[in-house]
């Protein structure tokens, strides 16, 4: 081989590397561009999916449940019974102020904490024991039996791909746990009915649950089905099943707005739309007291404020290009403000404090609510 028929050759070569790096860089190009244009359409999908589909539901609800949502992760029973499996009783308020309600909770060493999957669950299944019966109809015979399949719960709690295998699996995984669970749970209460207390004896909330090929049936016992169906019906956002497991503060609080925002004696009063600072702080179970937080030495913003900030804006939440929710679109907006929705000086907040901070109150809308 002559020397110019090597120098001919090699020059061949790089032109042909050349051009092969050069087709590689276009389709890397063409690649994220198109990646771009897929990211967009999810997204746009994503959100036109959120807006058709029904984002408030009436749903059976009472006050003891309320309060069930509401106690906090580290809050320690009032009694222990050793004699009854280690049921713990958990005192709550109720319409007779010399009678608690009672939340009794079967087996607590091992059902110790109420995670967000279990209030999720609860009301779910309150939701589709309303669709089957007719809110305090006279006469009627009340269906305790709640029936729904692994992929319909899997889509109401905004899994992407609700029949896939791996999601099947977690989503399978985080109903044993909570069924498990409300299956341990027992109420006693005192609740008005038509201006009258009632007082409504324990009562299991979940009489037995099966599970076959995918279908699960909640039987809820006679006693909790008919205080259920005789109790009140609250505008539920869809959008608050959801919120990932670190969102406990943010469902607790956009549960209680959405509540508050759909009262009608608060629609009348021109009070739905705020509602004050020790009311959300109330419900949040991840917030601690100001006590607990001067018994350890903490920053009353870092572990009160800042939370409950956190959680609030986790309700006006975003999808990114990734169609990665971070928080729901739950809320038009929120502010702090004081009680006649005037807003903070510069002097409050110059000066500002716990005490100050839990004298505010919250103005806020919830979609979908009148």
């Amino acid at each position: 081989m002559s020397h110019w028929q090597y120098v001919d050759d090699s020059f061949f070569v790089i032109k042909i590397l050349f051009k092969a790096q050069k087709q590689t860089k276009r389709q890397a190009l063409i690649l994220k561009e198109t990646q771009k244009e897929i990211c967009k359409l999810e997204t746009k999908l994503t959100l036109q999916t959120e807006q058709d589909h029904p984002q408030i539901v009436g749903i059976l609800n009472t006050p003891t449940l309320n309060q069930l949502f509401s106690i906090k992760r580290n809050q320690e029973p009032n009694e222990i019974n050793k004699l009854l499996g280690n049921e713990a009783r958990f005192e709550l308020m109720s319409a007779d102020e010399n009678h608690p309600a009672v939340l009794f909770i079967g087996h607590y060493e091992q059902n110790k904490w109420i995670k967000l999957r279990t209030k999720k669950l609860l009301d779910f299944l309150a939701m589709r024991f309303s669709e089957k019966n007719s809110y305090k109809e006279k006469n009627s015979k009340i269906n305790a039996n709640v029936t729904f399949t692994l992929e319909e719960y899997a889509a109401i709690l905004g899994k992407t791909h609700p029949s896939s295998t791996s999601t099947k699996k977690d989503v399978r995984r985080i109903l044993k746990e909570a069924l498990v669970t409300i299956n341990s749970y027992s109420i006693e209460t005192y609740e008005k009915r038509n201006a009258e207390v009632r007082y409504f004896s324990k009562m299991p909330i979940s009489q037995d649950y099966s599970v076959d090929n995918g279908v699960y049936t909640v039987i809820f016992s006679d006693k909790f089905a008919e205080f259920l169906n005789t109790s009140y019906i609250m505008q539920f956002p869809l959008l608050l099943f959801s919120l990932d497991e670190r969102g406990s503060n943010a469902y607790s609080i956009g549960r209680k707005l959405a509540l508050h925002q759909s009262i009608k004696n608060n629609r009348k009063k021109r009070t739905s739309h705020i509602i004050s600072v020790k009311s959300l702080l109330n419900v949040a179970p991840e917030i601690p007291s100001i006590d607990d937080v001067r018994k350890n030495n903490g920053s009353w913003s870092k572990r009160i404020e800042e939370p409950l900030t956190d959680a609030l804006d986790k309700l006006v939440g975003q999808v990114n290009c990734k169609s990665k929710k971070v928080g729901i679109e739950l809320l038009e907006y929120w502010e702090f403000c004081n009680s006649k929705g005037t807003s903070i000086s510069n002097e409050q907040l110059a000066d500002i404090n716990y005490y100050i901070f839990s004298e505010l109150y919250v103005k806020f809308s919830v979609k979908g609510i009148d």
